[in-house]
């Protein structure tokens, strides 16, 4: 049959030198050999994927130039018309694809069988009514679609999420929340409690320390606004008899962002004056700002 597809002769491939694992003749479509990925040969099974076309006649055991990408000349196995998907056959020749085949191109021209005719390579496209499958993906095109028009940074019923290129999204909505291994099970409006009656912006920071006296405390808050403090331990009225926390000036005394925490003592036996611990005692403290 003579070609008559105007590309004809205008070929635009990319070759491959490989090792023919049995005597092949040129323009057969070929598969990597089962145990040895420098050898090739006829695929073993109609549908295989094939890896590309010979281009010359070689004997077994010697060097086999494929064409794997581009353009290709191929020998059709049936008669088939342009724009046919069609995979390799076992004995080298392209037959039409059926579902489930990988589909080794697709003709821009047609023939009979025996025929040559030019085929554009593709990869691993298998297609069955309306759905389009991969090579070793098993998504159907239900879940495919959840990818459709998906907006980074906004989520939406039955579709992926996708962050943003600030790393964030909007809004999600979730039934059960686990951080770490350990399930969440507060609700949002219980979690909103803890911060009810504090100002929108700002934050809580908590910690313990060692105190003997009094200690400044770093909170990690840029500013502290509030702060309450309490013993780790039971008052005994005597080495320890109260604590105490104030957040001072923010601006020196202490620093801001800082607290300062303190325990108390009494001065003696009869005299109950206050003054600071001379033992140390590990305080709590809480502390709110931005």
């Amino acid at each position: 049959m003579a070609i008559t597809d105007p590309n004809v002769g205008k070929l635009d491939f990319l070759t491959q030198s490989f090792v023919g694992g049995e005597a092949l003749t040129a323009y057969k479509a070929v598969g990597f050999n089962s145990t040895d990925k420098t050898k090739v040969e006829l695929v073993t099974t109609k549908g295989d994927p094939a890896i590309g076309v010979t281009l010359f006649d070689s004997d077994d055991g010697r060097p086999c130039t494929v064409a794997q990408l581009g353009r290709l000349e191929v020998e059709l196995g049936g008669t088939l018309s342009a724009g046919a998907a069609v995979t390799a056959d076992t004995d080298g020749q392209v037959v039409a694809a059926a579902t489930g085949d990988h589909i080794f191109g697709v003709l821009a021209t047609g023939g009979d069988a025996g025929d040559r005719a030019m085929m554009d390579r593709v990869f691993g496209i298998s297609i069955s009514g309306a759905e389009a499958l991969l090579d070793d993906v098993d998504a159907t095109a239900d879940e495919l679609n959840y990818l459709a028009d998906v907006v980074a940074g906004t989520s939406a019923a039955d579709k992926a999420v996708v962050l943003d290129s600030a790393g964030t999204i909007d809004a999600i909505d979730i039934d059960a929340l686990s951080i770490g291994g350990t399930a969440v099970t507060k609700t949002g409006a219980e979690l909103n409690l803890m911060v009810a009656g504090v100002a929108a912006g700002y934050k809580l920071a908590r910690g313990v320390g060692a105190v003997t006296g009094t200690l400044t405390v770093v909170t990690g808050l840029a500013t502290v606004v509030a702060v309450i403090a309490t013993a780790q331990s039971d008052l005994d009225g005597d080495a320890l008899a109260g604590v105490s926390a104030t957040i001072g000036d923010q601006a020196g005394t202490p620093a801001a962002g800082s607290i300062i925490v303190k325990a108390w003592k009494i001065t003696a036996d009869g005299d109950i004056t206050m003054i600071a611990a001379t033992d140390a005692a590990d305080i709590n403290w809480v502390a709110i700002g931005t």
